[in-house]
C-alpha cells in the first residue's frame, strides 16, 4: 500500500491503491485526463478504510483512542463521534490501528468510505451530491471539515458499496 502526495488512496483490483482525479461540473465527472473545458473545479474521490467502534460514555474515552494511536504513531485524517457514542475515524495506516485497538480490547468494525476532496466554495457539496443520487447512490452519512481559508474542503461519505459507489460515478 502506499498513499500518493495528497494523502488518499483508492483500491485497485491488484490491492494497490491509487487516488482518482475528475473534474466536477454538472451533472458529470470526467476522469481526469479527458477534455475538461465547461467543467468545473478539481474533484479527488478516493477509497478509504473507515474504522468505527463504540466508545465507552465517560469522560476521557475519546482521549484513551487518541493516546493509543499516538503511542504508535498513527494519524487520524477525519473522524466523527455521534450521540451514543459511536466512533468512525479514517487514519494514515488503518491496519495497523485495528490491530492496535483490538489488542487494547476495542471492538473495531471496517468498512469501504469515500473520501472526496472537492473545492471550497458554496454548491461543490451539492453538485457531488446530486452526482451521486443520480447515479442511484444512496448516503449512508457523510462529515467532513475545512479550514476557512484553504481551497478544497475533505468529506468521508459512508456508502452501502464504496467500489460499485465510484464505479457508477465514472471514477
Amino acid at each position: 500500500m502506499h498513499i500518493n502526495d495528497d494523502g488518499l488512496t483508492a483500491a485497485d483490483s491488484a490491492g494497490d491503491y491509487q487516488s482518482c482525479t475528475a473534474f466536477l461540473g454538472g451533472d458529470t465527472l470526467l476522469p481526469s485526463g479527458q477534455d475538461t473545458k465547461n467543467y468545473g473545479k478539481l474533484l479527488r474521490m478516493a477509497i478509504r478504510r473507515e474504522i468505527n467502534l463504540k466508545l465507552q460514555d465517560s469522560p476521557g474515552a475519546l482521549a484513551r483512542i487518541c493516546q493509543h494511536l499516538l503511542d504508535d504513531r498513527v494519524n487520524i485524517l477525519a473522524l466523527s463521534v455521534e450521540r451514543g457514542g459511536t466512533l468512525r475515524m479514517v487514519v494514515d495506516n488503518p491496519l495497523h490501528a485495528t490491530g492496535l485497538l483490538e489488542s487494547s480490547q476495542y471492538s473495531v468494525e471496517e468498512r469501504d468510505v469515500l473520501v472526496i476532496q472537492l473545492p471550497n466554495e458554496p454548491g461543490a457539496l451539492e453538485r457531488v451530491a446530486r452526482l451521486l443520487a443520480n447515479a442511484g447512490v444512496n448516503m449512508d452519512y457523510a462529515y467532513g471539515s475545512v479550514v476557512e481559508d484553504h481551497a478544497m474542503v475533505a468529506v468521508v461519505v459512508g456508502v452501502e458499496d464504496a467500489q460499485r459507489a465510484a464505479m457508477a460515478v465514472g471514477v
